[in-house]
């Protein structure tokens, strides 16, 4: 019995010796740094950023657009000289900003755009990128 417990405690003291240098051995993690998120186009919910862009139409037509994300509205300058402030409306893709009777309507996804008024698209294939 006496040969059992000198085992069973030899045993245990070598555990606690093996588990401590694999302990001292282990390489600790590395340290990570964490990432500042890049700065996102347009601006995040609540942001007091007005972000600006000029959308150009294949009908000769364009669209200046300033944003404005703490007001969730959009100021709009139409190439006709007519200018809106539309609030920020329903959509279930890109960003639409709509008056209260829609009838006037700007849609916006990405680097385009186009315009509804009465139903009727007269603002058509706008974007950003085209010359």
């Amino acid at each position: 019995m006496k040969n059992k417990i000198i085992h069973i405690t030899a045993l245990f003291v070598f555990s606690i010796f093996l588990g401590g240098c694999t302990l001292l051995t282990k390489t600790p993690p590395p340290t990570v740094k964490p990432e500042t998120p890049p700065q996102a186009a347009t601006g995040s919910a609540g942001s007091k950023e007005v972000i600006k862009a000029t959308f150009y139409c294949t009908d000769g037509k364009s669209i200046k657009a300033e944003f404005d994300n703490a007001d969730d509205k959009v100021n709009l300058t139409l190439s006709d000289g007519r200018t809106w402030t539309l609030p920020r409306a329903m959509s279930g893709s890109g960003a639409r900003y709509a008056n209260a009777d829609e009838s006037q309507v700007f849609w916006n996804k990405g680097d385009t755009a186009f315009i509804e008024e009465n139903g009727q698209t007269t603002y058509s294939d706008c974007a950003t990128n085209n010359t």
